[in-house]
């Protein structure tokens, strides 16, 4: 139970950081978990190939909250294709084997900083969705249709 207090946690919560929206967004797209309501949208501007700005809202859990900065923070500056290797590998970094990648996306291979606070929320029972569910928002978003076409747009 203590990993749902972790201090890194409760501060990417309760914190303005990485919170909001950002203006001139290119990609915007909204994560919802029916099973517990928790619910956040994603905005990201990307300024040549790099992703210069994240941010998010929405409400739930802690977890999900903290999460959700993490991830914007965390692919602040790479391009796309290295955000969603960066996205795969925290896949098998908190152990989430049914989205791991290939073997060639070592987890070890980047730096986790205080994302590696999600890790052990993500072993408690009913919390591995909360921790998933801005990386997996994320993903669709570089990854998705939206990411081709220019303009912002809304995903679901």
């Amino acid at each position: 139970m203590s990993a749902l207090y972790d201090p890194v946690i409760l501060f990417h919560a309760r914190s303005e950081k990485n919170r909001g929206e950002v203006e001139e967004p290119r990609l915007r797209g909204r994560g919802f978990n029916p099973a517990c309501g928790d619910e956040i949208f994603l905005s990201l501007r990307i300024e040549g190939e790099r992703i210069s700005h994240g941010a998010w809202t929405g409400e739930g859990c802690a977890v999900c909250l903290a999460s959700a900065s993490l991830a914007v923070e965390g692919v602040r500056g790479l391009d796309r294709q290295e955000a969603l290797d960066k996205i795969r590998a925290f896949y098998r970094f908190v152990g989430d084997e049914t989205n791991s990648p290939g073997p060639d996306l070592d987890p070890a291979a980047w730096s986790w900083g205080e994302a590696a606070a999600l890790k052990p929320a993500f072993r408690l029972p009913g919390r591995k969705d909360c921790v998933l569910l801005a990386w997996r928002t994320l993903e669709g978003l570089i990854a998705g249709p939206a990411a081709e076409t220019g303009p912002a747009q809304a995903g679901d």
